[in-house]
């Protein structure tokens, strides 16, 4: 689990993260979510990218990605709304600090 402050100054991963706004992703070589604070404005966003992104995590080590991107935002969805407690639980876990969202 790693939490990005700034984007990568240069390389492919820049472009495709600027054009889309990516805001998370799971890498499955490295088996390490990511999550690009810059493109997150609110805590209910940044809740909402971490499930989506675990919930990559899961269908891939689980099995063997078998959901569509559209499946697992829902799963994402229900896990926000259904059981909060979760982002706590990978937020002590992983040790992950405050962020407080707001103004720049």
């Amino acid at each position: 689990m790693r939490l990005y402050t700034r984007l990568p100054a240069r390389g492919e991963l820049l472009v495709k993260l600027k054009h889309y706004q990516q805001k998370g992703e799971y890498d499955p070589a490295d088996k390490r979510v990511a999550i690009y604070l810059s493109h997150i404005q609110e805590l209910a966003d940044y809740k909402l990218t971490l499930f989506h992104e675990f919930a990559h995590a899961v269908d891939h080590l689980l099995f063997d990605v078998k959901y569509s991107e559209r499946r697992i935002e829902q799963i994402a969805q229900n896990t926000y709304q259904t059981n909060e407690e979760l982002f706590e639980f990978i937020k002590e876990m992983y040790r992950l600090p405050e962020i407080r969202f707001g103004k720049k």
